[in-house]
């Protein structure tokens, strides 16, 4: 039967979904960049530099041309790793070279001994889910000397201990943390932090830079509400027209959530067995005919013209997170043709 002419039912054979609590790390351990910039202030406290590269701390920014970060060894005594919240993110030190210890050719102000301090830039790049509510996030950092922390664009932490004497991190001051806005993450993000290096001049040269960081990142996964008609046994395919899929998000204890996540609706099959099968559509966000569109409720047309469904064949309409292509639920189906 062609599917120009097919008139369905479709039969609800199955129905899985998940809610779970999740979270994610985002620490500076690999795939690290660092890129320096020259010499800059010797004033206190400790500022942001000015003149720094256009976007540099923006997920966009091109970065291709940065260095790759070394993990970095830093004495017993200088070691932020030991204390929570670093001390369970599996965070490394890093830096422009592997014997930042030691001095290194590679940091161009190690010896610099007048008050200027070394500019720094480090970058790192993250994904996060679209489809979660009840975002915690808290980033922490330290560094020697002083660091800036930004999640995309937006400034999230600075040094604590500014004084010309100490570093922004030393045992009794520990390292920097604060919340992160959920509404600051995005699929595609950028941790960027401006590190200034400099010692206590004309005691200390400026010596090495390093740079520790994490982000933590706790949710809740939603449900995927399925709502009539799929919802019910049977639904009509006309063989000209289409049938709607709806269904809702809702929190863990059964709640709608009213505003759009960012996920995206897929059909597979078909298949005899628990596999899903091939590809036959898919539905991003939209407002158009031929998105998934989202009012209360999530909705998309399956149309019987347009995709080749096959009379008595199982399908199965998947939920998807659009940024992580993470499952949120799945509902199966069979077509039986018929006038």
């Amino acid at each position: 039967m062609s599917t120009a002419v097919i008139r369905a039912w479709i039969i609800l054979a199955g129905l899985s979904v998940a809610a779970y609590a999740g979270s994610a790390t985002v620490a500076s351990n690999t795939n690290s960049k660092s890129y320096y910039v020259g010499f800059g202030s010797a004033s206190f406290p400790a500022t942001p530099s000015s003149g720094l590269p256009a976007g540099w701390n923006l997920v966009n920014f091109d970065d291709s041309g940065w260095r790759a970060t070394s993990f970095c060894r830093y004495p017993s005594w200088l070691n932020p790793l030991a204390m929570p919240p670093l001390s369970s993110t599996g965070a490394w030190w890093i830096s422009t070279t592997v014997n930042c210890e030691f001095g290194d050719p590679s940091i161009p102000d190690f010896w610099l001994n007048d008050g200027r301090r070394g500019v720094y830039l480090f970058r790192k790049k993250f994904r996060a889910p679209g489809a979660i509510t009840n975002v915690k996030a808290t980033a922490a950092q330290a560094s020697d000397n002083y660091a800036f922390l930004y999640v995309n664009g937006t400034l999230v932490l600075e040094p604590k201990g500014v004084i010309q004497q100490f570093r922004n991190y030393v045992p009794e001051v520990g390292p920097s943390t604060g919340p992160v806005p959920a509404n600051l993450l995005a699929c595609e993000n950028i941790l960027a932090a401006e590190v200034q290096n400099g010692g206590e001049a004309p005691v200390f040269p400026n010596g090495p830079v390093g740079l520790v960081f994490s982000l933590q990142i706790d949710y809740e996964t939603p449900n995927v509400d399925w709502k009539a008609p799929i919802a019910k046994e049977h639904f009509k395919v006309p063989g000209n027209g289409a049938a709607p899929i709806r269904f809702a998000l809702t929190t863990p204890d059964g709640r709608d959530i009213p505003n759009a996540l960012g996920v995206y609706l897929a059909v597979y099959g078909p298949s005899a067995d628990e596999t899903w099968g091939p590809l036959v559509a898919r539905w991003d966000l939209g407002e158009g005919p031929e998105n998934l569109r989202f009012h209360k409720t999530y909705m998309a047309l399956l149309q019987a013209r347009k995709y080749p469904l096959q009379d008595g064949a199982t399908y199965t309409a998947v939920v998807r997170d659009a940024c992580t292509n993470d499952v949120l639920g799945s509902v199966q189906f069979t077509v039986r043709g018929g006038k």
